[in-house]
């Protein structure tokens, strides 16, 4: 408005070159001013979201606000305010870890699932037992003719399950060292429980009428191993279904590798120290 009345409403009358002079100037001035302002506001347009905020927040803003100013306790309501948010916000990360990092995801409605019971119209050879104990058997010789560096062995057969022992061991100045010592309890050709003990120790036996037994209740002295047994185990509830599997060699010889994994659990370094935890 004030450029438009400089330049139609405020031209001088007089013909002098000073007069006119003075005039151009004011309007470069006034120009200036009027690009300056446009600039301005350009730049704060830009600036500007491309769509407007939602309403409900400002207005859950503004009551609280106006709940605020009417606390005699101010500093207390805020405070109880943010302890408040801070709850629910780490309640949604821990429930939103769980839902990213848990390794166990579960498959069944619940871990303890009956198991069902074993067909008695199986004849001898062709009894999921039999069959498991047929694909142990080749199991053994082609790890003793390709040396994986795992040792089965059986602690224990009966007519419908058996126990077996798995170790893992590297060779080192042509000598075997073990570093893993497990055992799976085999019933029917299910893999009901697993074991871990330390490399070291041994498994312990009760007689049961004059005949040797493992004694599964014993578990491991030391509490890494004992920990160790129920990862397995909940491995073997809920993400491993051995009632479906049919027993061959290379089935055995990948469910006793998933196993031989857990050994490396001693080869983790300390996030902070990079030592070893164990």
């Amino acid at each position: 408005m004030r450029l438009h009345s400089h330049l139609f409403h405020s031209r001088p009358q007089s013909t002098s070159k000073e007069v006119w002079h003075m005039y151009f100037r004011r309007l470069e001035r006034l120009d200036k001013e009027f690009r300056d302002c446009f600039d301005n506001l350009e730049n704060y347009a830009k600036a500007l979201p491309n769509q407007l905020p939602q309403i409900d927040p400002l207005n859950r803003l503004r009551a609280v606000f106006q709940e605020e100013q009417l606390d005699v306790q101010v500093m207390e309501t805020v405070e109880s305010m943010i302890d408040c948010e801070n709850w629910n916000e780490g309640n949604f990360q821990t429930y939103t870890y769980l839902g990213e990092f848990l390794r166990l995801q579960r498959r069944r409605p619940s871990s303890i699932v009956p198991r069902p019971l074993s067909c008695s119209f199986w004849s001898t050879g062709m009894s999921p037992h039999a069959q498991f104990e047929a694909a142990f058997a080749q199991f053994q010789k082609e790890l003793l003719k390709n040396k994986t560096g795992i040792f089965p062995t059986f602690l224990e057969r009966t007519a419908v399950g058996s126990i077996v022992e798995l170790r893992f061991g590297v060779l080192f100045e042509k000598q075997i060292v073990f570093t893993q010592k497990m055992l799976m309890v085999e019933n029917a050709g299910v893999v009901e429980h697993m074991l871990f003990v330390a490399p070291h120790e041994e498994w312990s036996f009760y007689t049961d009428l004059g005949e040797k037994r493992v004694d599964l209740s014993k578990c491991s002295q030391y509490v890494v191993y004992q920990k160790l047994s129920v990862q397995a185990n909940l491995h073997l509830m809920q993400t491993i279904n051995t009632q479906e599997i049919r027993w061959t060699a290379q089935t055995l010889h990948q469910l006793s590798s998933a196993f031989g994994k857990f050994q490396h659990i001693f080869e983790a370094t300390c996030r902070t120290a990079s030592e070893f935890v164990f």
